[in-house]
């Protein structure tokens, strides 16, 4: 009773302490690299960087009126509103629409007229002309003047933590508009943490409370109920400290590690335990129970342990990926401890529970397998033709429809701010989704007719193929110049027919009034066309990049080099790596743990059977997905491979109980039977109280997640009735006495 108390003691320091790591652990959610498949492309984004720079943040202000601004009055409050901006601390500078100014020569002087004089008198014809300056136009006021935008530039010399809430409470006093929206990217890290941190708490919170509803809808014994929460608890404290003390961070891929922990762990226990009550009835001495429940659990716990060890051991594979061996990692290292604490310290605790308490509903279900048992020896192969013919239908359908993709914001049902934002950004202006085109002269000066005219090419196949709303490039600097050289008149701002040297020089004495140093390196051997188009989701921009990347290659470009760049291009292609590896070390995955179970039958027939039965409820998911509109990334095909591992766990018991009774000659049809009665329901109270639980993801306020409670609720009920149903008919099948 000592050593019990004393362990006891022992696991509850090490659960204090995992919280504590948990609350220490660093956190990194930058997936950019995961976009570079070689050290190549990382050199050249490096590169890229180094001749560009980053490209400078500033706090973006849109706003909108739905009867547009277009008085006098509108411009003179929106005026009045930035003057009082200026008052803020933590301000450098505000750029709108009304301090803006056209550079202009006239004879040998340089002007920068403005776009507004503030005078009542001019500001029509000024308000028509403004319309007539597309290339500026268009980055303040939309092209139906119902939104205004404007930039607000940090002082860094003199920061301000709270600038954006300040600027919050200044708009939402204004009576100027009728509504507002801020992107800030330090604004929207923030608050997107805090809607996840908060959602986190409350789908936890709803989880464990139907998790603990569901066991003790279950469990008839009080102390049963701690003893799992306990080395749940247990197991998943220890997955963080080790992620702690190895420093590994929470990331995108390694912050599900804790769930895949506790499910696994959850399944594990639970069958211990219905086995060991299903011993105590047999055995009054403690000491003498625990043998023969290992005799009898030890061997599908260790295949169901081994069997995820090897899944996310293959994540080593993924090409040296920081943040995927992270995971390999972390996921490897959590399963393993969960075993051993469930193998050697859970028989620790069992003594305390060893009254004999039945589960409830444990009377009933016996009469029901035999029902099961009877149709299946008549029906096998029926239920194997169908299930084949199922397969290849649900099959056909995911290749037809399953894509990969992901979107910058939830478009059909923006929550946060910074989604909102964005919306408005893509409805009103340019759109959130940037391309860029990269040029690359190996000796020569880019700023010269022969790179205009290919530029030109470019950027018409952009507007009128990729449907780029506008384009910024050395084109557009030429424009300017064009413009500045005939006294800032608007019609003026179209190509020369020839760029001669004469004007190349001109060019660089006044590149900073063009805006050409943006999208010029110094050395002028690198330049970049930036286009924008409306979030359209990675599948659609990765299908226009591959139009786009094969246009370029049809190019007669001599010695230049072209590639394509840009944040949404990296965007997308991380989240293509991501799924694409994902994908396929899942399915690794589960070829290995087909093959362990070949060699453990020496039978092709079963390892088939356990790969085909383990992929349905994957099937299964995806076709739920496909059916409410959610796609493939690298979010959702983790959660995939939670189910995976539920329904790994839950076959496995099956094939490893056959397996077991097996030993001293081959599988026999009374032994698949022997099978069901045993594992049938610690599987259903497993696939039920785990399945249940996702619902809570239908509270989130973010269209996938609450989707996949439903679809991950679903498809472990589906996962269940395949191990009971399919599972038994596929080794009927097999199987002869």
């Amino acid at each position: 009773m000592i050593r019990t108390l004393l362990l006891f003691l022992i696991g509850l320091l090490a659960i204090a302490y995992g919280f504590f790591c948990f609350q220490s652990i660093e956190y990194n959610f930058d997936t950019s690299h995961f976009a570079f498949s070689s050290s190549s492309e990382v050199e050249r984004h490096q590169e890229y960087l180094e001749d560009f720079g980053q490209d400078e943040q500033a706090i973006s202000i849109g706003l909108v009126k739905e009867s547009a601004f277009d008085s006098f009055d509108d411009f003179q409050q929106i005026g009045a509103l930035i003057d009082k901006m200026y008052q803020l601390e933590g301000i450098d500078r505000i750029i709108d629409v009304q301090s803006l100014t056209v550079p202009a020569q006239r004879g040998l002087n340089v002007y920068y007229d403005p776009i507004f004089s503030k005078e009542s008198s001019a500001f029509e014809e000024e308000y028509r002309q403004l319309f007539e300056y597309d290339d500026i136009r268009e980055k303040f006021v939309s092209d139906d003047a119902k939104a205004q935008f404007f930039y607000v530039f940090e002082d860094s010399l003199n920061p301000n933590s709270e600038l954006v809430v300040e600027l919050h409470e200044l708009l939402s006093s204004s009576d100027a508009f009728d509504e507002f929206h801020i992107m800030a990217n330090t604004a929207a890290v923030e608050e997107g943490e805090a809607f996840l941190q908060s959602e986190s708490v409350q789908i936890a919170l709803l989880a464990a409370l139907i998790l603990l509803g569901g066991l003790i809808l279950f469990l008839r014994n009080f102390l049963k109920l701690l003893l799992i929460l306990f080395i749940t608890l247990l197991n998943v404290s220890a997955s963080v400290i080790v992620m702690y003390h190895l420093g590994i961070p929470i990331t995108t891929l390694t912050s599900a590690v804790p769930s895949i922990v506790a499910v696994l762990s959850f399944t594990d226990q639970l069958h211990i335990l219905y086995h060991y009550n299903q011993l105590v009835e047999e055995e009054n001495d403690t000491k003498l129970i625990r043998r023969p429940l290992f005799k009898k659990i030890g061997t599908p716990l260790i295949l169901t342990s081994a069997s995820n060890l090897i899944g996310f051991l293959i994540f080593f594979f993924s090409g040296g990926i920081k943040q995927i061996n992270d995971l390999a990692i972390a996921a490897s290292l959590g399963i393993l401890l969960s075993y051993l604490i469930s193998r050697f310290l859970l028989p620790e605790f069992l003594p305390l529970i060893h009254r004999k308490t039945n589960f409830r509903f444990e009377s009933s279900y016996p009469k029901f397998i035999e029902k099961l048992s009877i149709f299946l020896s008549s029906h096998y192969k029926k239920v194997v033709g169908g299930l084949l013919v199922f397969s290849l239908l649900m099959g056909g359908l995911i290749y037809s429809f399953s894509r990969v993709n992901m979107h910058y914001y939830s478009y059909e049902n923006p929550q946060m701010q910074f989604e909102k934002a964005a919306a408005f950004y893509d409805d009103y202006f340019q759109g959130i989704r940037d391309i860029e085109v990269v040029i690359s002269s190996p000796n020569k000066s880019l700023l010269s007719d022969s790179t205009m005219k290919i530029i030109d090419q470019i950027e018409n196949f952009l507007i009128d193929e990729y449907q780029c709303r506008t384009t910024y490039s050395i084109n557009t600097a030429i424009k300017r110049y064009n413009r500045f050289k005939k006294g800032g008149h608007a019609k003026a701002y179209k190509l020369p027919e020839t760029l001669e040297q004469r004007h190349i020089d001109d060019i660089r004495a006044v590149k900073k009034d063009l805006g050409l140093v943006a999208i010029l390196s110094a050395d002028e051997k690198k330049c970049r066309i930036i286009g924008s188009i409306n979030d359209i989701g990675s599948y659609e921009g990765t299908l226009r990049n591959e139009k786009l990347q094969h246009f370029i290659d049809g190019l007669d470009k001599g010695n230049l080099e072209l590639y394509i760049a840009g944040k949404s291009h990296i965007f997308d292609q991380a989240v293509n790596r991501i799924s694409s590896i994902f994908i396929l070390l899942i399915g690794i995955g589960i070829l290995v743990i087909g093959i362990s179970i070949l060699l453990l039958f020496r039978s092709m027939l079963y390892g088939i059977i356990t790969i085909w039965v383990n992929l349905l409820p994957l099937g299964f998911a995806l076709l739920m997905m496909i059916l409410m509109g959610v796609d493939l990334n690298p979010a959702s095909i983790f959660l995939l491979s939670i189910l995976l591992g539920v329904a790994l766990d839950d076959s496995i018991y099956l094939i490893g109980n056959v397996y077991r009774l097996s030993r001293k000659g081959k599988p026999n049809r009374s032994m698949i039977y022997e099978s069901m009665r045993s594992n049938a329901f610690p599987l259903f109270v497993t696939s039920l109280v785990i399945g249940l639980s996702f619902i809570a993801l239908s509270i989130s306020a973010n269209h996938i997640t609450s989707s996949f409670g439903l679809i991950m609720s679903t498809s472990l009920i589906f996962a269940f009735l395949t191990d009971l149903i399919c599972l038994p008919a596929l080794l009927l099948w097999i199987t002869k006495d």
